[in-house]
């Protein structure tokens, strides 16, 4: 008996944890897939959701969906923002690199 009491609960962190590497930076990459300009895209994605306000309205599913997701942004902030500062450096050269590209298109020039 404890032995199959073992096995749940090891199925059960078995399966946590396998939620908690698959759903990691998901806004992160989200923002990515996207092509959000910047750094931190992620996180800025995120922060953004959080602090729209939603009206409820009872014919709507999706604002009801949307009260859902919050608190699942709300834990996958840290792990957006442990994403987001390891793609920092690829974020910052694709920034700079968009930057030079704007500046010489601007000014007439064949790249």
């Amino acid at each position: 008996m404890n032995q199959k009491r073992w096995i749940t609960n090891g199925a059960a962190i078995a399966l946590m944890l396998t939620l908690a590497v698959a759903t990691t930076g998901c806004a992160s990459l989200m923002a990515r897939e996207d092509r959000t300009p910047g750094v931190y895209p992620g996180v800025r994605m995120s922060a953004e959701a959080i602090g729209q306000s939603v009206e409820i309205d009872e014919s709507n599913p999706f604002t009801v969906l949307e009260w859902i997701v919050r608190p699942c942004l709300v834990v996958d902030l840290p792990l957006t923002c442990a994403v987001d500062t390891v793609l920092l450096p690829m974020d910052a050269i694709s920034t700079i690199s968009g930057r030079c590209e704007t500046n010489t298109t601007e000014r007439g020039e064949i790249r």
